[in-house]
């Protein structure tokens, strides 16, 4: 996960790499991403497909004005869209200290 805070906005952007023995995600038709900010409201991101092995794939969200609003730990899940579904990934979590 990038480095967070406060206030960052596009053109910036954050990646998270999803990585899996038993889904392949090559099948990943697309991605959200879950977000818990500080405080426990949760929100959605939008975001990409990158490069994608069977093992691995990277998603990227272009920042907007609202997305870190605060300092404190974010937890970020990947919801990545197959055809039988979404599948929810674990969460990762970073800590906005500026």
């Amino acid at each position: 996960m990038t480095h967070l805070f406060i206030g960052i906005t596009a053109p910036l952007s954050s990646t998270l790499t999803v990585t899996s023995a038993t889904l392949d995600l090559t099948t990943v038709t697309a991605a959200a991403w879950e977000v818990t900010r500080p405080g426990g409201d949760v929100v959605t991101w939008a975001a990409s497909l990158g490069t994608a092995s069977a093992t691995s794939l990277v998603t990227t969200h272009l920042h907007a004005v609202d997305d870190v609003p605060r300092k404190g730990e974010y937890r970020v899940r990947a919801l990545l869209t197959v055809p039988g579904g979404v599948v929810p990934c674990e969460p990762v979590s970073t800590t906005v200290t500026h």
